[in-house]
């Protein structure tokens, strides 16, 4: 069994994003909006003055997402979280590349899911009696500038 969505060695591949005064507290990886899952393989982490860091001397892997990391999923560790153990990187910009896996969903994410379904049922057209109306293919019938996908003109 695969990861959902994965093709291996074919993940995204994010290319020297740039964090800064991490901290020695774990941190997570923002790929496009949301903190994310990413291969451990294939990861590589310099400092601003170009010195590669190196797993177990400079930073470590803090958490390790279970669930993707698996047996059933190609025994590939994914992880979630950086904690930099070396006090010499813990200030200053790190330039991390990796390869993304999957977003968390966060809060702002589930407003974001919230507020699409919101609209998207406030533009369905319904008959006096509370039915829903569709169209001769069987699909829904909106209208409204709500809507965010395609809509069927009246």
């Amino acid at each position: 069994m695969s990861i959902r969505g994965y093709t291996r060695y074919s993940n995204s591949p994010i290319t020297e994003q740039v964090y800064s005064d991490v901290g020695p507290d774990d941190f997570y990886l923002i790929a496009y909006r949301d903190p994310c899952a990413f291969l451990a393989m294939d990861f590589s982490m310099t400092s601003g003055s170009g010195y590669s860091l190196r797993e177990g001397v400079d930073f470590e892997f803090s958490t390790i997402d279970n669930f993707y990391s698996d047996p059933l999923y190609e025994n590939i560790r994914v992880a979630s979280t950086i904690r930099i153990i070396n006090e010499t990187f813990q200030t200053g910009d790190l330039l991390i590349s990796y390869r993304w896996v999957a977003d968390y969903a966060s809060a702002d994410m589930f407003n974001r899911f919230n507020r699409a379904i919101d609209q998207m049922t406030e533009s369905v057209l319904t008959t006096v009696d509370g039915g829903v109306v569709v169209n001769d293919d069987g699909n829904l019938v909106v209208q409204g500038t709500n809507y965010p996908g395609y809509k069927e003109n009246l």
